[in-house]
């Protein structure tokens, strides 16, 4: 291969991630502007970024210290009878050169004044997720609610107050919701959906179930 091959193969791949990174920020300017005219649809304040007080208030979840380059964006906030809800993109890297991976994930965060809730994540189970408890690897299944304990990994610090507080109602009632990831502490909890950023006209769909979520903790 000849020199002048060489620098046309090089200018290809430079033009092609130039466009790659106009298509991108096209792409993500569209998705701004249609989540800002949501914002202002249901009544919630649109920011570019996540406020930084409340990105002060998530720096305990779990979600918030997974992996590096951590960025919020596309945030709607809103606080309403004594209930703050906020949904905003977070995307994070995890891995380093060509196994380096960015996570992105359209995040719910509400917080209550009258919740009460242990410290806990849940999670889609998984196969591995089984395999790993056979080697003690914590699920907290319950025997009364077997499709739940199939369909998710719990874990936490404190399982006691954990069974205590995840009755058979709220445990049954949880089953509907497939393929969520729910984080929880004192007053506040976060969920999100497996496989990525929801699309603008999904996010009314994923606040509605944050909703839905609330009202099963406080019942």
């Amino acid at each position: 291969m000849g020199p002048e091959i060489g620098l046309y193969i090089v200018g290809g791949v430079i033009l092609l991630l130039i466009i790659g990174g106009i298509l991108t920020g096209i792409s993500n300017s569209k998705r701004s502007q249609k989540l800002e005219a949501l914002a202002n649809q249901l009544g919630f304040q649109y920011f570019s970024n996540h406020p930084p007080e409340q990105v002060n208030q998530l720096n305990t979840f779990e979600l918030m210290t997974r992996g590096r380059a951590r960025l919020f964006s596309n945030s709607l906030t809103r606080e309403n009878d004594g209930v703050q809800v906020a949904i905003f993109d977070y995307r994070y890297t995890t891995g380093s050169g060509k196994n380096s991976h960015t996570h992105h994930q359209t995040v719910v965060s509400m917080r209550s004044e009258d919740l009460r809730l242990p410290f806990f994540t849940m999670s889609p189970e998984n196969v591995m997720h089984r395999i790993a408890s056979a080697f003690g690897y914590q699920d907290i299944n319950f025997a009364e609610a077997p499709v739940f304990s199939k369909m998710f990994l719990l874990r936490g610090s404190e399982e006691a107050s954990i069974r205590e507080f995840m009755n058979v109602e709220r445990l049954h009632r949880l089953e509907a919701f497939r393929g969520i990831h729910l984080e929880a502490r004192g007053d506040r909890f976060l969920c999100w959906y497996t496989g990525g950023r929801r699309k603008p006209e999904e996010v009314e769909k994923l606040l509605q179930t944050a909703f839905e979520i609330l009202v099963i903790l406080r019942g």
